[in-house]
């Protein structure tokens, strides 16, 4: 299961995507704070932000020592798990879940409270909450929530749109991938490396619009498309898809322009 090749830092585990909504640094399940440490164990509770037990989430417990030594373990009825570990080593845990929503499988990391490193002779408890925005702590990067890209498109040449000028509105259509009412979304979009748009929005499906708010200047209603597509539309409702830049992350990609 080893190989005697040590690695430079703690294994990375590809669990993306993720999630929860708002949860603090402390977990709300009750029955987190009663687990204690047991030697050559790592355990602990995985819990969405309102505390209710996540059945079936994944547990990757990985080795900081040894390249690509990793345990695996999942979670019961009551959201706990408990992973044997193999003697005299240090580790992390890692977790991740699965869901179905609207007809897509997403597969999204789980927010580590407390995040810690613990060895085998001790043993060690790292629960988890699903976060459905935040930024990612641990070995992982990103926020758990995905990307609504908006590219402006100029029709001819007398057309310029700047996009630091180019506010979208999102508008969850029913509950959010975790079963949460969501909130409406209203930002002027910012620069990244993948385009530009609003970032770290829980996973769910939309109705986006979009306004072009240029200083001195009334607002102006702006039409907007799934990016490629051909129609034009005053408003349009689409769910997440794996980004493009890189597996487990989520995105939405749209084409903005002036009427």
């Amino acid at each position: 299961m080893r190989r005697a090749m040590k690695a430079s830092g703690a294994v990375a585990v590809s669990l993306i995507l993720s999630v929860g909504s708002t949860a603090s640094q402390q977990s709300a399940s009750p029955r987190a704070n009663t687990i204690s440490p047991e030697a050559n164990f790592a355990k602990g509770v995985v819990t969405d932000a309102r505390g209710r037990p996540l059945v079936g989430a994944k547990i990757v417990v990985g080795s900081t020592v040894y390249y690509n030594s990793n345990i695996r373990g999942g979670t019961n009825a009551k959201g706990e798990y408990r992973v044997r570990l193999t003697p005299q080593d240090s580790w992390r845990a890692y977790a991740s879940i699965e869901r179905s929503y609207h007809g897509r499988t997403y597969v999204l990391d789980l927010h580590p409270v407390a995040y810690n490193t613990f060895s085998s002779a001790e043993g060690g408890v790292q629960n988890f909450v699903w976060k459905l925005s935040g930024d990612k702590e641990g070995a992982k990067h990103g926020t758990y929530g995905g990307a609504v890209l908006a590219i402006p498109v100029e029709k001819d040449f007398d057309t310029i749109i700047e996009a630091r000028f180019v506010e979208l509105t999102l508008r969850p259509v029913g509950p959010l991938i975790d079963g949460s009412p969501g909130s409406v979304v209203t930002k002027l979009v910012r620069p990244s490396p993948n385009g530009t748009g609003v970032f770290d929005v829980p996973l769910g499906q939309y109705r986006v619009t979009a306004r072009y708010v240029a200083p001195e200047r009334s607002p102006v209603d702006m039409l907007v498309r799934a990016a490629g597509t051909e129609a034009w539309n005053k408003e349009v409702v689409r769910d997440f898809e794996p980004a493009r830049s890189g597996a487990g992350t989520y995105e939405i990609r749209l084409d903005v322009t002036l009427p």
